[in-house]
């Protein structure tokens, strides 16, 4: 996707915009790799120029409307840096952590930052953090595949035809209220969630990582996918956490890339949702979970999302109307990444070998009261490497779920119940 497709927030952008910029909910993804020493400094900075020329390179410009956004492509969005000091085992989640908090900024800068430390046994971390904003997984697998290989792809950005846009976004914006006003039903009434108090809170999270033959044989064994096994244990870490139980109706989100062949969009991905009722059923037989999931993604094709409306039509309002509107947004209860086989390119970062890769998205600088006001639940993505299944989990409810020890007493606990033995290797 090129020119002014590629030139303007699309609505999903402008989406992860309006968490980052107005509501104050900003959402960061990290890639985490732990790869062999061969894998050095000058690797990483000819990773960090690949990356600079090419797709993830570009900031959000506002504009005062009836217009979307703007991107600007700039070397100048990420930034680079290798350290000498080394980290030492068991402190690659601390390290990892400290790269998440660094600050990065769709619109100001810098969007992005790949870091590197080598360890003291003889590896090499690297982290690549990134607004929501600037890449969704998608494209962050296509922005580190170009890099390595040396055909980064600049954005091609062309900012003119304001009045086209004007009209083109108001078309846009009409047709998504008409399918509003056609698809409109009762407002579901929020629950009441407890309050947290007003202080700065980082999700825990924990990525563990698990024997690929042993995870797909669990899941045959129980009638069922890989991917349906990694549903089954994000709804028992949620259920862990107390926040559903026997017999609860949940709503799983299950993302899906629409991201085409040539397609420059920083997000292209839509959510089935899947449909099910708590039941200790799913550890003997997945059936039920798998038609669920199925069902899910016939839905998805077939119907007219209201949100999917709603977020075109924010597009083509101000900030101020938006805040007063986004007022009460929740964050995911339960989202299952299955991100499958990552490439070869992506999982080296064109060394020699290949390590465990952890992929998160949390928010990031947000409060303990705003995240449980939200109401967010547990999210967690899957990716897959030559003999390995990597599993990452984040805790988005600073109540149930207040720090990493938690998370990691919930994870492991569900993966028992599964006899699945599990290395954690990043928290």
């Amino acid at each position: 996707m090129t020119g002014d497709a590629a030139g303007r927030l699309t609505a999903d952008d402008n989406l992860f915009l309006v968490m980052e910029r107005v509501v104050d909910l900003p959402v960061v993804n990290q890639v985490v790799w732990r790869l062999e020493s061969d894998v050095d400094a000058d690797l990483v900075n000819r990773l960090g120029d690949g990356l600079r020329a090419g797709r993830l390179s570009r900031l959000a410009v506002r504009t005062a409307g009836p217009t979307r956004d703007l991107w600007r492509f700039t070397p100048d969005a990420g930034v680079v840096a290798t350290s000498e000091l080394q980290v030492r085992p068991g402190g690659e989640g601390d390290w990892a952590r400290t790269q998440l908090e660094a600050p990065v900024d769709s619109v100001a800068g810098p969007s992005w930052r790949l870091t590197a430390a080598p360890t003291s046994d003889g590896r090499v971390l690297v982290s690549l953090v990134f607004s929501h904003v600037v890449a969704d997984g998608g494209a962050i697998l296509a922005a580190v595949d170009e890099a390595v290989r040396g055909c980064p792809r600049p954005l091609d950005v062309d900012g003119g035809r304001p009045v086209a846009d004007a009209l083109s976004l108001s078309r846009a914006t009409v047709s998504a209220a008409r399918e509003l006003f056609r698809n409109r039903g009762p407002s579901a009434a929020r629950e009441p969630r407890p309050t947290a108090d007003d202080v700065p809170f980082t999700c825990p999270t924990i990525a563990v990582t698990v024997d690929s033959d042993l995870f797909d044989a669990t899941a045959r064994g129980a009638d069922g996918t890989p991917n349906t096994l990694f549903v089954a244990l994000v709804l028992g870490v949620l259920e862990r956490s107390g926040r559903v139980a026997t017999g609860d109706a949940v709503q799983i989100n299950l993302p899906v890339s629409t991201r085409g062949e040539d397609d420059l969009r920083s997000n292209a991905s839509s959510a089935a949702t899947a449909d099910v009722t708590v039941s200790d059923d799913r550890y003997d037989d997945l059936s039920e979970l798998r038609a669920s999931c199925k069902a899910a993604y016939v839905r998805r094709e077939r119907d007219v999302d209201p949100f999917v409306s709603t977020v075109v039509v924010a597009q083509a309002l101000p900030d101020a109307v938006v805040r007063r509107l986004a007022a009460g947004a929740g964050t995911p209860l339960c989202l299952a990444s299955a991100l499958g086989d990552l490439p070869s390119s992506f999982a080296t970062l064109g060394g020699a070998t290949t390590g465990p890769v952890a992929m998160r998205s949390t928010t990031v600088g947000a409060s303990a009261a705003q995240l449980a006001a939200a109401g967010g639940g547990v999210s967690a993505w899957s990716s897959r490497t030559p003999g390995v299944v990597t599993l990452c989990f984040a805790g988005l409810d600073p109540l149930a779920i207040p720090d990493r020890q938690r998370i990691t007493d919930l994870v492991l606990g569900e993966l028992e119940r599964w006899d699945l033995p599990a290395q954690v290797w990043l928290d």
